[in-house]
């Protein structure tokens, strides 16, 4: 059920409030202040609800070797959250819960229900420990640390690192588990996937879990030796993205390690700890900081941490009017999933080519752009700097990163004038300056009155049918109709239509519409959650020129009003689902 729920919150997270707080979507999170309790003490559990303003607890589960009380609060917050370079304005209720052991044991607490817009959600369950004594400090080691000094700011990525470990000694030691209460439940960051252990790594895959239900993968590094003793040592790290200012509480952390036999009848086995040992780690705060506004370019789009950029080309010898594709790998410690590529056709440097669009593949280590332009003249000489704005939390400040520029050489066409770019177009230019579309006029001398030739005849049964196959092929080289992403970026006014008639809220039809902005612009379902609409519709155009103004802004406006009313909380659709439909008959045309 664990599993479940976390691969609903990270959706929920992505629909809402770290990406588009305010949307209506909501993230239920909830938390024990200590994981592992000596019999005698205390904890709480806190509950965290996001994205709405009014809810209540609706139950809390009884255990038995339990006193949990009745909840207080909810206490209320308002805050801003910036990611997808888009700032939103969002609040939070939070409720605590106090826990008393009455036993020892382990214990799983149940869901809590919290009830908000007459629906009632459950948190994920609760693992607690509660033992008589804490034994084995002296043998084991646990650390709970950021991985880098440089200061955190809203947006901007970091990584948790988790270093344990025991006695060398200790041979038959067969068991860990790490008692992590923030583990998938600390509000105001989303977690990232990443790649670890790395590769090449000695990797540990079974015998260590997290909070006593989720096994993990560790990576075994080298031993260390303190206070006269030799610990063997494993790792583990969880990258986590700010979404807002102000301190994360990581609480205390606890290593159970030991050894555990296997015992019962033949049909009733099961594990038992022969020795049990803790070790617990202190808890420490991440301080979040404000992204600061001094000094912010108007074209930033939301890139933050250190970045190096370095672009390739496929072709540097090239005729007018060819299709290059430049390639910009941006790397090093960055949010690279989390902002809008810089778009190089509304760059006055890259006035000297046509750009028809950009694929682009993103992952916690690096972000890869291609571009998809051709230049419309042999005057070109170069590709010019692709310029990315990023907020260098180390420096503090503002810089822009460059890729360097990149020498080609462009040849003329051959009996033909240079392409005009599009900027050039008013309407009455061709693009092959040199096919004659008027028809001949009748008449002495005119070509109508000569017979045709029989070379031309053949010319013209034969010239069709591989004219055909190679139009096709250059179909199928820009975007091969048959493909998955074409197809359902064809069917997307389709399944607009029918989600729209399905819609009962005005939720339900913005999630439609933002569906259908993705299928049409060939990205993942919530590319366009938290994004800026006028701008991205505008990059999305698959090839052609861009939608114009009006339409881009027709668009804004209504998903404006979509959010509003769903911010509203008015349970209903506020926007008429023909004008959905009408808004996005118009990008369609416009060559979304």
């Amino acid at each position: 059920m664990r599993a479940k729920f976390k691969v609903w919150a990270l959706v929920a997270l992505f629909c809402l409030g770290g990406l588009a707080r305010g949307q209506g979507e909501a993230k239920l999170s909830a938390q024990l202040g200590s994981g592992v309790l000596k019999l005698g003490e205390r904890t709480s559990i806190s509950i965290v609800l996001e994205g709405v303003r009014d809810a209540r607890v609706a139950s809390v589960p009884a255990v038995e070797g339990l006193v949990i009380g009745a909840p207080s609060g909810p206490s209320a917050r308002t805050y801003e959250s910036f990611i997808n370079g888009r700032r939103r304005s969002s609040y939070s209720l939070a409720w605590s819960i106090p826990v008393r052991p009455t036993a020892e044991g382990e214990y799983e607490i149940p869901p809590i229900e919290v009830e908000y817009g007459g629906k009632r959600y459950s948190t994920t369950p609760l693992h607690l420990k509660v033992v008589e004594d804490m034994r084995g400090e002296e043998l084991g080691f646990l650390e709970v640390r950021r991985t880098s000094s440089t200061p955190v700011v809203e947006g901007m990525p970091f990584t948790i690192e988790i270093r344990f470990g025991w006695d060398e000694s200790l041979a038959n030691v067969n068991f860990a588990d790490l008692s992590l209460s923030w583990w998938g439940e600390l509000p105001g960051t989303i977690e990232l996937e990443r790649e670890f252990p790395p590769p090449g790594a000695r990797v540990i895959q079974s015998g260590v879990s997290v909070n006593s239900d989720e096994v993990v993968t560790v990576e075994e590094v080298e031993p260390i030796e303190r206070d006269g003793r030799a610990y063997r040592v494993l790792r583990l790290q969880r990258s986590l993205i700010a979404t807002r200012p102000g301190l994360l509480e990581f609480p205390d952390a606890f290593l159970n390690f030991g050894r555990a036999e296997e015992r019962g009848s033949f049909f009733q086995r099961r594990n038992v700890k022969v020795q049990d040992f803790y070790v617990r780690a202190p808890r420490f705060y991440v301080d979040v900081k404000a992204l600061s506004k001094k000094g912010q370019p108007f074209d930033f789009t939301g890139a933050i941490g250190s970045i190096a950029a370095q672009a390739s080309v496929d072709s540097r010898d090239v005729d007018v009017g060819d299709s290059m594709k430049l390639t910009v790998e941006w790397t090093g410690e960055a949010n690279f999933e989390f902002f809008e590529a810089p778009d190089i056709g509304r760059l006055d440097a890259f006035d000297g080519f046509r750009v028809y669009g950009k694929t682009e593949e993103k992952s916690y280590a690096g972000r890869t752009t291609t571009y998809d332009l051709a230049p419309v003249s042999e005057d070109v000489d170069e590709i010019p700097p692709v310029p990315l704005p990023v907020y260098d939390a180390g420096r503090g400040a503002y810089v822009t990163v460059e890729t360097e520029p990149i020498a080609i050489r462009v040849r003329p066409l051959a009996g033909a004038v240079e392409l005009e770019g599009e900027d050039k177009d008013d309407g009455t230019g061709r693009d092959i300056r040199d096919v004659d579309t008027r028809p001949l006029a009748r008449g002495r001398g005119s070509a109508a009155d000569a017979p045709l030739p029989t070379g031309a005849v053949i010319a013209a049964l034969f010239g069709v049918p591989i004219l055909w196959v190679l139009a096709r092929t250059a179909v199928r080289r820009r975007s091969d109709p048959a493909a998955p992403l074409e197809r359902r970026r064809r069917g997307a006014r389709r399944r607009l239509r029918r989600a729209l008639a399905a819609a009962r809220t005005s939720e339900d039809e913005l999630k439609a519409l933002q569906r259908f902005l993705a299928e049409r612009s060939r990205e993942h379902d919530l590319a366009w959650v938290g994004r800026d609409t006028a701008l991205g519709v505008r990059a999305a155009t698959n090839g052609g020129p861009p939608v114009d103004d009006d339409a881009a802004r027709e668009l804004a406006d209504l998903m404006e009003r979509l959010e509003a009313a769903v911010w509203a909380g008015d349970g209903g659709g506020s926007v008429e689902k023909s004008e959905v439909l009408r808004v996005a008959d118009r990008l369609i045309g416009g060559g979304l």
